[in-house]
């Protein structure tokens, strides 16, 4: 998608706009997309990561694990930061042939990028505990993070806005990632890189505040759920191992002599096991009389269970 941006806004308007007075179209352009094509993947990581675990339920295996919700929140933006740094390394090489580029102050790309990515992938992590199903994902990556990101000075420069516009771009915090970062190579920008480090860094602390507390809550509904869950489970595996006993002290010399003749009698750690095996595979229950259980089967015309 980088590279189709790259070509279509390239090929028009390279030779036509100049940004900064000395950079040429392409050469501005290359870094907004790689920063953008940062921040989208970081923020798909985490969100889509979280969301499907928790459609598939297989969320409650994480969480039982003994991590704290600490660790599970760095495992996650971790995630996140380290799939949006290969990206944009990879959308880099391969639009860095289109335009000569110059690093003039590469500190910044490293600063900006893994900020950038921790922002989304945090970001990632709040949409993926307040969604329940993969288009409130799409909605909110569509609505919110998509316009943001075309909004904040990846194909101009917002210098050259109006005052209203200029003046609303600077609420955006999508710029600052995308203005600082773009930094690096030109050594200009609409505002000071530290003051756009700044904003990126309070961003940053105040999307972790919200997305800490509600991963710490959900870790602690779903082990309660899945507690209660795992309870009656038991209860119901209990009810059935003493059923499964009761039909077999019952009918102990049925169980040797089905198969005595073709392995020679059975031990009772063997008579134990299947037994066990029986309950396992043949759910009972009670019949109502000794007729249905002759016509089923039964292994005795007294007791009071048949396999249903």
């Amino acid at each position: 998608m980088a590279i189709l941006y790259l070509l279509i806004f390239g090929h028009v308007l390279e030779g036509r706009v100049q940004v900064f007075g000395h950079v040429g179209y392409t050469s501005f352009l290359i870094p907004g997309l790689v920063m953008m094509s940062v921040l989208q993947n970081a923020f798909a990581n985490s969100s889509s990561s979280l969301i499907q675990s928790k459609i598939t339920g297989n969320l409650v295996f994480l969480l039982v694990t003994p991590l704290s919700h600490w660790a599970w929140f760095v495992a996650y933006v971790g995630a996140a930061i380290v799939r949006g740094l290969v990206v944009g390394a990879g959308v880099m090489l391969a639009t860095v042939w289109f335009a000569p580029l110059h690093l003039e102050q590469p500190g910044w790309i490293i600063l900006y990028a893994a900020a950038g990515a921790a922002l989304m992938g945090a970001l990632g992590l709040i949409a993926g505990l307040w969604a329940e199903k993969f288009d409130q994902i799409a909605a909110f990556q569509n609505f919110l993070i998509m316009p943001m990101t075309f909004l904040s000075g990846v194909f101009y420069s917002v210098d050259s806005l109006p005052p209203f516009w200029k003046a609303a771009s600077h609420l955006n915090p999508f710029f600052y990632m995308i203005d600082g970062f773009a930094t690096a190579f030109s050594g200009s920008a609409d505002v000071s890189p530290w003051i756009g480090l700044c904003v990126v860094a309070s961003s940053l602390l105040l999307i972790c505040g919200f997305a800490l507390p509600a991963e710490d809550r959900l870790q602690d509904s779903e082990l309660d759920a899945s507690g209660v869950e795992h309870r009656g489970q038991r209860a119901e595996a209990l009810d059935l191992q003493r059923v499964a006993e009761r039909v077999f002290e019952e009918h102990r010399p049925l169980f040797a002599g089905l198969t005595c003749e073709s392995h020679g009698g059975l031990d009772d750690e063997a008579q134990t096991t299947l037994a066990q095996a029986l309950s396992q595979c043949l759910p009972l229950r009670p019949v109502q009389d000794h007729s249905e259980m002759r016509h089923r089967h039964a292994v005795s015309p007294t007791s009071p269970w048949v396999v249903s």
